[in-house]
């Protein structure tokens, strides 16, 4: 209260009236002595309770009529002993300030009235431990005096560079990202963010989608995904803190072009009330990969149409047969999951064991190699057809599914042939494993005729290659089969027991 009678510059009375106290003390609180402190009294006590400084100078003399402790504190002055000028004061405590202080000082004499705001003053104690502080110097209209107000802004200083510096990292990262970053408001359905990305995916600069306002959905989602969008931010408003759910939608970029977006949202702004208020999103153009989606689901669906076609005759099922292998090669370079069983393919195994490769490398695992051949496949399927055959290999890719554990991994290889990696220690671990897999598979309820399986395996050692550990693993699995299969080889020419 009083610090903001004294800036606005209150008369004696009004600070009486205002603070309760007589006037007799306020008129010798502000016009003392030269060189007199004010004696301990109700108006002394309150304004040394301020957290804020208040310094008082005559302008007369430029000697400090008053200064509190907060004032004393914050200029490291520990006493006032003896009648003190502005300059000696700041030169004991301001340092390199001291100019911009007296230029300030100056500038308030020059012009009676005249407000001056230092919000950066940096000071430094007789320990060399830096202080920010905050002046407001002003000239009382009622007498020869300056009042100056202290405040300790270090902290709040410090948060702010804290905080600009992370908007800067922040700034960085969402230019330097590929994908696009945005935040939604709700309120008024405005998007009041886009980095470089999301002007790349629409075509629009960020200012221009910030100026279309409540019309930014119906100009850039497809009219067709109106309502998937507006259900989809209903969705996201009600989810729990922390959440967020995934959406795909199409965009209309500025040159009329239609694009395939895929997002994540989660809410970034709430109300008191717990209300969604803005929406925080990350998103990229999948356009290609659902142009690629959607090629490969013509190529299932023709050759689906081709194998039946096929059935009519063995001839035309050979030959189909040669071109639905052909399309199967071009598909598995789209995607790295067999589409008949569902688990890795080749091209998955073969990323896999690279990265186990590694981290044997690194020492961090010892694992063994384990290929599988289903045994009598063809047999089965020139009985049975190869509907039926799929049928067994869907069902053995189950199987497989089921036993093996969460750390390790199987895949199809390829026709028949499946391939396991599993995190073991030794040989003895590795045939334990694998014959778990014969046992399973020797076990399963086959509907049309029993279902076996042989397996070669093989233990990771160092400097070999992968190529060279699969050809270890393959060749015990041909010894289990000229063996007499369903059985397991270890490549140093050990069976299960």
């Amino acid at each position: 209260m009083l610090q903001d009678l004294l800036s606005q510059g209150a008369s004696p009375d009004e600070i009486s009236v205002k603070l309760g106290i007589p006037v007799s003390l306020v008129n010798r609180a502000l016009a003392p002595e030269v060189g007199e402190w004010v004696e301990e009294s109700s108006l002394k006590s309150l304004l040394n309770a301020l957290p804020s400084g208040v310094v008082v100078i005559d302008t007369r003399n430029g000697l400090l009529k008053l200064a509190n402790h907060a004032a004393l504190k914050f200029l490291d002055v520990g006493v006032c002993y003896s009648p003190m000028s502005i300059r000696n004061l700041f030169e004991r405590a301001c340092g390199g300030c001291r100019d911009s202080v007296q230029a300030a000082y100056s500038s308030v004499l020059e012009k009676p009235g005249k407000i001056v705001v230092l919000d950066r003053v940096n000071v430094h104690d007789a320990h060399g431990s830096g202080r920010i502080l905050w002046l407001h110097l002003q000239q009382c209209s009622h007498s020869a005096c300056v009042i100056m107000t202290i405040r300790d802004m270090t902290e709040m200083w410090h948060v702010r560079d804290e905080l600009d510096a992370a908007r800067h990292l922040f700034a960085q990262f969402s230019e330097a990202v590929p994908s696009s970053i945005y935040l939604f408001n709700l309120d008024n359905g405005s998007n009041i963010y886009a980095n470089p990305a999301t002007e790349r995916i629409l075509g629009y600069t960020a200012e221009e989608i910030r100026a279309m306002g409540a019309k930014f959905l119906p100009t850039v989602i497809h009219e067709d995904d109106h309502e998937t969008a507006i259900a989809h931010q209903q969705r996201i408003a009600e989810l729990p803190h922390g959440e967020s759910a995934e959406i795909q939608y199409r965009v209309i970029h500025r040159d009329g072009g239609v694009r395939w977006i895929s997002g994540r949202d989660t809410v970034f702004e709430r109300d008191h009330n717990g209300n969604a208020t803005k929406i925080l999103g990350v998103c990229e153009d999948i356009t290609e990969k659902r142009m690629q989606e959607e090629q490969l689901e013509r190529y299932v669906l023709e050759a689906h149409e081709a194998q039946i076609e096929l059935e009519e005759s063995k001839y035309l099922l050979e030959q189909f047969n040669e071109e639905l292998n052909l399309k199967n090669s071009l598909l598995a370079e789209l995607t790295i999951t067999d589409a008949l069983t569902s688990i890795p393919n080749r091209r998955g195994f073969e990323a896999n064991l690279l990265r186990w490769f590694n981290r044997a490398l690194e020492g961090s695992l010892t694992f063994g190699l384990v290929v599988i051949d289903v045994d009598h496949f063809k047999r089965f399927n020139d009985d049975f057809g190869h509907k039926k055959g799929d049928e067994v290999l869907q069902g053995v890719a189950r199987v497989l599914k089921q036993r093996i554990r969460g750390k390790d991994f199987v895949a199809r290889y390829g026709g028949e042939e499946f391939v396991c990696l599993f995190a073991v220690r030794d040989e003895k671990e590795l045939m334990l494993a694998a014959e778990g897999v014969r046992t399973a598979i020797e076990l399963e309820n086959w509907p049309d005729r029993p279902v076996t399986i042989s397996l070669g395996a093989a233990m990771h050692s160092t400097g070999i290659s992968e190529q060279a550990l699969f050809e270890k693993a393959d060749g015990a699995l041909y010894e289990a089969k000229s063996a007499g299969r369903n059985q397991v080889k270890l490549t140093n020419g050990k069976a299960a027991a």
